[in-house]
């Protein structure tokens, strides 16, 4: 009756769009992330160009689009005039572990980052600067990265003089950093902050989030306010969001208190509509 793709990949929209032409079906298009628009968009002008004229093709001949976010969906009705539904992505609950209260870590502030860090494009300096604000309180807080592609962490974190108390990780498999992201007492989650990329990040919702939300865990993102992301977060009451070094630090000071006070920080409640 009707054939639904979702992408990406992007070939399955195209794919989508030959059948329904060739059996004569009302087709729809699920974009979980942009297309051509897509922020991080790096092959080149020409096939740029290539894949406008097949993404207008391809989207103009569905009846209706569906993407994650309304910022993306009003984009995408202005685009091709279809009618654009929202639905936000999310996590698995069957992928955790029971929930637990996090380890003791020696009575220390444990801070998780999963995936990958892309120079230029996030403010970690803006973490590093609030331990060293924290000044004697720092050694008391363990910030551990995790993933395939770190870029300049290492660097970056004995420039700030703190790479005694930062730990850098390679890769580990997805139930493992789940795993990870439950024992930590807060998650970290860094914000876009360059300026031409900051309009298209808008309405990205990234998969890690989802994850986050999942570990139940205290979200802390770093960098541009007023994204999708950074609403739901306090919204929703999932952590809190900082855009200077000083509200990081004051971030980071609250939750040690509630550490050395209770031995764990507060998990966030898990709001209707997000599980």
């Amino acid at each position: 009756d009707v054939v639904y793709a979702s992408a990406v990949p992007y070939t399955s929209l195209i794919v989508a769009h030959v059948l329904a032409k060739r059996y004569h079906l009302p087709w729809i298009g699920e974009l979980r992330d942009h297309w051509v628009d897509f922020h991080r968009y790096h092959i080149g002008r020409v096939r740029r160009r290539i894949e406008q004229l097949v993404e207008r093709r391809v989207l103009s001949s569905a009846v209706g689009l569906v993407t994650v976010s309304e910022p993306i969906a009003v984009m995408l009705r202005e685009k091709y005039a279809k009618p654009t539904a929202v639905i936000l992505n999310g996590y698995d609950p069957d992928d955790y572990l029971p929930r637990t209260a996090p380890e003791s870590n020696d009575g220390k502030l444990l801070l998780v980052y999963t995936g990958m860090v892309i120079e230029g494009k996030y403010d970690l300096r803006m973490l590093f600067e609030a331990l060293t604000l924290l000044e004697a309180d720092a050694k008391d807080i363990r910030v551990e990265f995790y993933g395939r592609y770190l870029g300049n962490v290492g660097e970056l974190s004995v420039r700030c003089g703190v790479d005694h108390i930062v730990s850098i990780n390679g890769q580990i498999p997805f139930k493992e950093s789940l795993r990870v992201q439950q024992e930590a007492d807060a998650s970290v989650l860094f914000l876009w902050t360059d300026r031409k990329e900051r309009s298209a990040e808008r309405g990205v919702y990234t998969g890690k989030l989802f994850e986050y939300i999942g570990a139940r865990r205290p979200i802390l993102a770093i960098g541009s306010m007023r994204t999708v992301a950074s609403d739901l977060i306090v919204e929703r009451g999932l952590g809190a969001e900082c855009e200077t070094p000083m509200q990081v630090a004051m971030q980071l000071r609250g939750w040690l208190a509630d550490k050395r006070a209770r031995g764990s920080v507060t998990a966030p409640a898990l709001p209707a509509g997000v599980g």
